[in-house]
C-alpha cells in the first residue's frame, strides 16, 4: 500500500516545528538567543502569539471548494502564495550564504525575498543570486537613505521598504544578557561605497537625528519607486504613511525587537486596514508561525504576510532547503485550510471566515 505523500519520509523535515527544534540545536547560544528575544520584559513578544490565540477558522463543510487559488500579486508583483520574507539583519548568522539562500528559497516557491540594508551581502549580490524574487529593497530613513534607494532602483528592484519604526535599536534585555558580540561585518554587506550606510549609524547608536514623515516623503519622491511603510501600528501612523506616499502598509512591532509593551500586530490589523480601506496593501508582520496564522491575517485585513524568524529558523536549520520547506509547510496548511473553510481564493477570504474565540 502507498503511503501518501503527506507523510514525510525518516529524515525529511515533518512540521515547522522540527525546523525551529533544528535550527535551535544548529545555532550557539548566543546566536540562538539573539534570534529568539525581544525588547523589555518581551511582553509584545508574548502578545504577538496571544493575539492568534483568539481567534478561530469557522469550518464551512460541503462548500464545493476543492483545490483553492492561494496566488496573488503585491505592487504588481505576482506571487503564487501571499508571502514574503522579511528583511531581517546579521543572516550570515544563521547560514554561511544568508540571504542569498532567502532569495533563491524565494524564488523556488514563486515568492518575494524583501531585501536588508543591514544584511550580510549587498542589494547587488542578492538581485543577482535570485532576480525573481529579490524585488524589493529595505532601507531606513537616515542620511544614506539616497544612496541606498539610488542602489536599489539602479539594481533592478520594483520597490523600497522604508523601515520606519527604528531610529534607534529597543532596548533588548535578554540579548544584551547574553553578552552577544558578532562581528559587526554580517551587518555590513551594503557598506560598499562612499556615502553608503556605516554599520554604526544604521544598526546601533544614530549620529543623525530621526526622519519626519515629510522628510520620508521629500525623499521617496526623488527616486519614483513605490514603497512600503514598515513598522505601522497605528491608525495615525497609517495615515500618515498615505499622506506622505506610502504604497503599501506593513503593520509590524519589529518582531516584539523595538518597543516593549506594545500592541500586537494582529490586534491593530483589522482597524489599520479599516482606515486604509483599500487605498493601498497592508501587510503583517510579527507573530506568524503558521498557515492558520497566515489564513487569519488574511481574514483579518491583510494582503499578505511577512516572515522573519520562521525565515531566519529555515536558514538556521538547512540554509535554502529549510526556508524553501518552511514556505512550503505555510502554503500547504493554507491551502487545506481554506478547503476546509471554503474558501475559494485570496480575494474571498474575508472577516466572515473567522470568529473571535468564545
Amino acid at each position: 500500500m502507498a503511503v501518501s505523500p503527506v507523510y514525510p519520509r525518516d529524515g525529511e523535515f515533518a512540521a515547522l516545528a522540527e525546523i525551529h527544534a533544528a535550527a535551535l540545536k544548529q545555532l550557539p547560544q548566543d546566536a540562538a538567543t539573539y534570534l529568539e528575544s525581544g525588547a523589555g520584559t518581551e511582553q509584545t513578544l508574548r502578545a504577538n502569539r496571544d493575539a492568534f490565540s483568539r481567534w478561530v477558522i469557522r469550518p464551512r463543510p460541503m462548500s464545493g471548494v476543492t483545490d483553492p487559488k492561494i496566488n496573488t500579486s503585491l505592487l504588481g508583483i505576482p506571487l503564487s502564495a501571499p508571502i514574503l520574507t522579511a528583511p531581517f539583519g546579521g543572516d550570515a548568522l544563521f547560514a554561511q550564504d544568508g540571504h542569498l539562500a532567502v532569495a533563491r528559497a524565494n524564488a523556488a516557491c514563486g515568492t518575494v525575498s524583501i531585501v536588508p540594508e543591514v544584511g550580510s551581502f549587498s542589494y547587488e549580490e542578492v538581485v543577482a543570486a535570485a532576480p525573481a524574487a529579490a524585488r524589493i529593497g529595505q532601507l531606513h530613513p537616515h542620511d544614506s537613505f539616497d544612496v541606498s534607494a539610488a542602489r536599489i532602483k539602479a539594481a533592478g528592484y520594483d520597490a523600497l521598504c522604508v523601515t520606519v519604526d527604528c531610529p534607534v535599536v529597543g532596548f533588548r534585555a535578554r540579548n544584551r544578557m547574553a553578552r552577544f558580540h558578532p562581528d559587526p561585518a554580517i551587518w555590513g554587506g551594503n557598506v560598499l561605497h562612499d556615502g553608503s550606510p556605516n554599520v554604526a549609524s544604521t544598526y546601533g547608536a544614530r549620529v543623525v537625528p530621526a526622519w519626519s514623515w515629510g522628510q520620508l516623503a521629500e525623499a521617496t519622491a526623488r527616486h519614483g519607486m513605490p514603497w512600503i511603510a514598515k513598522g505601522i501600528l497605528t491608525v495615525d501612523s497609517a495615515e500618515a504613511a498615505l499622506n506622505a506616499g506610502a504604497s503599501a502598509i506593513l503593520v509590524s512591532n519589529h518582531g516584539g525587537r523595538q518597543v516593549d509593551p506594545a500592541p500586537a500586530s494582529l490586534d491593530v490589523l483589522p482597524e489599520i486596514a479599516a482606515a486604509v480601506s483599500g487605498q493601498v496593501p497592508v501587510l503583517l508582520d510579527s507573530g506568524v508561525r503558521t498557515g492558520a496564522d497566515v489564513f487569519l491575517a488574511l481574514a483579518l485585513g491583510a494582503s499578505a504576510v511577512v516572515i522573519g524568524r520562521l525565515a531566519a529558523y529555515g536558514l538556521a536549520a538547512a540554509g535554502e532547503h529549510g526556508v524553501r520547506r518552511t514556505i512550503e509547510f505555510l502554503t500547504q496548511e493554507l491551502h487545506v485550510l481554506m478547503t476546509l473553510a471554503g474558501v475559494p481564493d485570496i480575494a474571498s477570504l474575508t472577516p466572515g471566515a473567522v470568529a473571535r474565540r468564545p
